[in-house]
């Protein structure tokens, strides 16, 4: 049933555009909510169904690091979250907190919270349930040691949802890594949603989503984001001189 769903995305309404060799789906967050759903219902699996939310700044850095490239290649789906993608013909966009709060707040799921700023992962146990802490302080040194014990204590919460918070490409890398280890039913990486969730971050009006201009959003209200924001200058680069998709 999973290699149905898996080939079914076109068919569920969803857009595909092929960046990088990596299936990029765009489409209504509903529609995304029913696929997700539908992949729950078919545990146990033989691992999580591993879930890419991809915006302009990963497309920069797939283009130049093979290893997140790959990683994003073999993502079971690979949602477009930014307007970037639009360009590219991902169609509509999923951006990754509307997402994860649909998840949380009407699939029922049962939900681990790994990574982000301090506190944050307990402050999204209050909020919305389930299990989570920070686990790694600095998560571009990997701890294999430190990976079995979150994994161990992961699999021990009986969860099926695990959002993994240390922005890319690491929270990806970490996800690869452990993938075949761990035994919930869904993971996603998820950046700074947390912080958007929990009321740290302001969102952006829904207006601002839809002229494309939430990366101007959130360099007035984060302007230490400026040197992650040039990423963008990039991406219409290389657009322009036929390097994506």
């Amino acid at each position: 049933m999973l290699k149905k769903i898996e080939a079914n995305f076109e068919l569920a309404g969803l857009n595909k555009a092929q960046i990088l060799g990596i299936n990029v789906f765009g489409g209504p967050v509903d529609r995304v909510i029913t696929i997700l759903s539908d992949v729950l219902k078919v545990r146990p699996l033989n691992r999580p169904f591993f879930v890419t939310t991809v915006n302009s700044e990963f497309v920069v850095r797939a283009e130049a690091d093979i290893k997140f490239r790959t990683i994003l290649q073999k993502s079971d789906l690979a949602l477009a979250d930014g307007f970037g993608l639009k360009l590219l013909g991902a169609g509509s966009i999923v951006p990754g907190r509307v997402l994860v709060k649909k998840l949380l707040t009407v699939l029922g799921v049962k939900p681990f919270y790994l990574g982000g700023v301090l506190g944050v992962a307990e402050e999204m146990v209050r909020l919305y349930g389930g299990d989570g802490e920070m686990g790694y302080e600095n998560v571009r040194v990997p701890d294999l040691a430190l990976d079995r014990r979150l994994v161990d204590r992961i699999n021990q919460s009986g969860a099926n949802l695990l959002l993994v918070a240390y922005g890319a490409p690491w929270q990806e890398e970490w996800i690869s890594r452990n993938l075949d280890k761990l035994k919930v039913g869904i993971v996603i990486g998820v950046g700074g949603t947390f912080d958007f969730l929990t009321g740290r971050a302001v969102e952006p009006p829904m207006w601002i989503g839809v002229l494309g201009l939430e990366w101007a959003w959130r360099l007035i209200l984060q302007p230490w984001r400026l040197g992650r924001q040039l990423n963008l200058i990039k991406y219409i680069y290389l657009i322009l001189v036929g390097r994506l998709p």
